[in-house]
């Protein structure tokens, strides 16, 4: 398991080198306390807690019976299409649509818990650790030579929290001490599924048997979503070839007249000689 992790960070020209190290037993135990201190502050001064919360939201709004069912609604349909899959004994190709659906009930359950999200981060609970985690990271960046305290204080550091140096030092130190996989998307079932049978490439993007980049419903599709030919030529909805900028990509043929003659523009105005068309029978 790693201990240490290793980046350089230009401060006023010159590249320094520091790392993050994993916190120590005194350090832990001094985060909880700075835990203990923000979250008191913020209950004296009357910022919500978690256990408010549900009673909250629906006060303002944000959360309501129908969307608690709806929550409830796709927990279940997450957890039934992950039985079918892990169960096996279908089609294959029932399979990849039972792992499409999945990927669609969880965009559905990111969207609606969203709105509650934000709300949770602005608990006291949750403002604490972040109170707590900003403790650690400023007591485990170090210069990687020496491994001296690279910020000497924790004001030193929430000034520059919001600069290169502190966004990295957290976005490294979280990498540090997180055990989860780093990849979270691809260990879901569904993408496991997916890409264990060749259905999705490493970048858990769909693909045919060949390899080649497709939609949900199997077209051909290039690196920007948009529908191609065998050749890479992108298309309409329609099978029309298309340029890209969405123009489609045909010669363009003057329009006729009713004798079946070529209109030609002579006003140069956009319009035509009305003189070139017939007039209709009185």
């Amino acid at each position: 398991m790693k201990t240490k992790e290793v980046f350089t960070v230009n401060v006023e020209g010159k590249d320094v080198e520091l790392a993050v190290i994993k916190p120590s037993a005194q350090v832990m135990q001094e985060a909880n306390i700075e835990y203990g201190r923000t979250f008191n502050k913020l209950l004296r001064a009357g910022v919500i807690i978690q256990q408010e919360l549900e009673q909250e939201m629906r006060k303002r709004g944000i959360w309501d019976d129908t969307k608690q069912q709806d929550y409830e609604r796709l927990r279940k349909d997450i957890l039934a299409a992950e039985y079918k899959l892990d169960k096996g004994g279908i089609k294959l190709s029932e399979g990849r649509e039972i792992a499409l659906k999945m990927r669609d009930y969880r965009i559905q359950w990111q969207r609606l818990m969203a709105e509650r999200v934000v709300m949770e981060t602005n608990t006291a609970e949750s403002q604490a650790d972040n109170a707590r985690f900003n403790f650690q990271v400023q007591r485990c960046l170090v210069y990687n030579d020496s491994g001296d305290l690279y910020f000497k204080t924790l004001d030193d550091y929430y000034s520059h929290i919001n600069e290169e140096m502190g966004l990295m030092a957290a976005i490294k130190f979280s990498s540090l001490i997180n055990k989860h996989d780093e990849n979270l998307e691809a260990g879901l079932p569904e993408n496991k599924f997916l890409r264990e049978w060749g259905f999705i490439d490493d970048k858990l993007r769909l693909v045919d048997k060949q390899g080649k980049l497709v939609d949900e419903k199997g077209n051909l599709i290039d690196e920007d979503g948009f529908i191609v030919d065998e050749n890479g030529v992108r298309l309409d909805v329609n099978g029309n070839p298309i340029d890209k900028d969405g123009n489609y990509a045909v010669e363009k043929q003057p329009f006729l007249d009713e004798d079946g003659n070529p209109i030609v523009k002579t006003n140069g105005g956009g319009g035509e000689d009305q003189n070139t068309i017939p007039n209709p029978p009185a």
